[in-house]
């Protein structure tokens, strides 16, 4: 049986459509690609936003057991006040709020590749914790400033671990290491804000013109 050579060379699959092929699906990556980034930064910062809630949440029931005030005011075994001379200590602070907080993934931003979820709060340690701490945070001034993501910049270099005196002078903001040079905070009131480094800089402004130091103190992990 002879086979039409006529079909068969119409059935074969030439060359420049392959070419065409594979263009078409670089093209669709480049456009699908870059959207699931986008996708997945978007998504992790809503969680971000979702975690800091939880946080400002359960220091606000804190609060309503110790006179008002949060863990780094209040002495004994049920405060951290003690704990204030150690700047690295930051972590434990937020250990006093581990009842209030079902599961302490919570601590740990999804966008801090960084840090690592503990595995239970007996386990819990500066390894597994993103968020600084507002040392003048007050539940009654929502200006004040009660925490955020660790990832912060003063007059552009980033901020290491321990202590830090924030001043009006200086510009603070967000480093690109999470959420790409943004980041959210928790207020004193228990909100949270995202923020650029525009609206950041005005928060902190605002949160030291509240203060009675005109100062941020805050405990970077």
């Amino acid at each position: 049986m002879k086979v039409n050579r006529h079909l068969r060379k119409a059935d074969a699959i030439t060359l420049l459509e392959v070419l065409v092929v594979v263009v078409v699906v670089v093209i669709l990556a480049g456009l699908v690609v870059p959207w699931l980034s986008r996708a997945k930064i978007k998504s992790e910062r809503i969680s971000c936003v979702s975690n800091l809630k939880n946080v400002g949440l359960a220091f606000r029931i804190f609060t309503t057991d110790h006179g008002g005030e949060f863990p780094w005011r209040v002495s004994g075994t049920n405060g951290t006040k003690d704990l204030l001379a150690d700047p690295n200590a930051v972590w434990r602070h937020f250990l006093a709020i581990s009842n209030e907080l079902s599961v302490p993934e919570i601590l740990k931003c999804p966008a801090d590749r960084e840090r690592d979820p503990a595995a239970g709060f007996a386990n819990f340690g500066p390894a597994n914790l993103s968020y600084f701490l507002g040392l003048e945070a007050d539940e009654n001034e929502p200006r004040s400033i009660l925490g955020g993501d660790r990832n912060l910049t003063t007059n552009g270099v980033d901020v290491g671990p321990g202590l830090l005196l924030l001043r009006t002078s200086q510009i603070v903001g967000f480093s690109e290491t999470i959420h790409r040079g943004e980041g959210n905070i928790v207020l004193g009131d228990g909100s949270v804000q995202q923020a650029d480094r525009h609206l950041l800089q005005v928060s902190f402004r605002d949160a030291a013109a509240a203060s009675t130091n005109a100062i941020n103190r805050l405990l970077i992990p």
